[in-house]
């Protein structure tokens, strides 16, 4: 008899998953947050207001050198 073969990452793009997870708005404002804190692969960490420009520009030339 042969052996049945079973694909562990069915479940996981199909919508027959057991756990669901469900994004909630403050879950996405966080991310946001976080992004534009710490900056991402593609973009720089966001300025927010003048008055943090001294911390956000080390944490911009740190970000620059290791994206660069």
């Amino acid at each position: 008899m042969a052996e049945e073969f079973y694909n562990t990452f069915y479940n996981t793009f199909t919508s027959e998953s057991s756990e669901t997870s469900t994004v909630t708005p403050k879950a996405i404002n966080e991310n946001i947050k976080h992004d534009n804190f710490y900056g991402t692969h593609s973009k720089p960490p966001t300025l927010e207001s003048i008055e943090d420009y001294t911390w956000w520009k080390e944490r911009f030339i740190n970000w620059a050198k290791a994206h660069a």
